[in-house]
């Protein structure tokens, strides 16, 4: 029977069930069940996520499936590049606040068409495609630009928006308390393995 108090893990402990269940699908080994209808109804009205994970929207990073992770157990933040912003601040300060989450997992990975985009200056873009690349973009130099690979890039863009997010005053106070961590993570398209960064 599901329980959801099982969730409530530190950050070390999420961490920790994350890359196990990436383990998992690399070995062709996941075990999360398909939940009973009656586990389901459990879900109706409470959530115990233990771990808020940041990623893009690309099809191919479906954290649940590479964390081998069911319903219930992840609070799952998406957006193409994985391009934090404002807007979705409200969504992390929730989870972290409201659930008691107290891992942040900043997951980038390789072949991201943003950042192909941004390196390569691609110029037949919609106005609002463009405006998400300049959003992206304002982490590089013009020389880095030049000369970092897309998978450098998605790197370099995840580690500043990891030290973006220790920044900001109500998870800082969280870290600081030892009650929050932020890590940077790249998923291998060519592993499947989530590195830590």
């Amino acid at each position: 029977m599901l329980n959801t108090e099982q969730y409530k893990l530190n950050a070390e402990q999420a961490l920790k069930k994350l890359m196990d269940g990436n383990k998992r699908f690399v070995n062709f080994e996941r075990q999360t069940p398909i939940l009973s209808a009656e586990e389901r109804k459990k879900l109706i009205h409470k959530q115990s996520p233990y771990a808020i994970v940041i990623t893009c929207s690309d099809s191919r990073v479906s954290p649940e499936i590479i964390c081998d992770c069911g319903l219930g157990e992840i609070f799952v933040i998406r957006v193409a590049a994985g391009a934090l912003s404002e807007n979705m601040l409200g969504s992390i300060e929730y989870a972290v606040l409201a659930l008691g989450v107290e891992l942040i997992l900043m997951l980038g990975h390789d072949n991201c068409g943003v950042m192909e985009a941004i390196l390569h200056d691609q110029a037949d873009m919609s106005e609002d495609i463009q405006k998400l690349c300049n959003h992206v973009s304002r982490h590089f130099t013009k020389e880095q630009k030049a000369t970092l690979t897309s998978s450098e890039g998605v790197r370099y863009v995840t580690e500043q928006d990891v030290k973006l997010l220790e920044s900001i005053p109500v998870l800082k106070e969280k870290i600081e308390q030892g009650k929050l961590q932020v890590v940077g993570a790249h998923y291998n398209f060519h592993t499947n393995e989530i590195e830590l960064l």
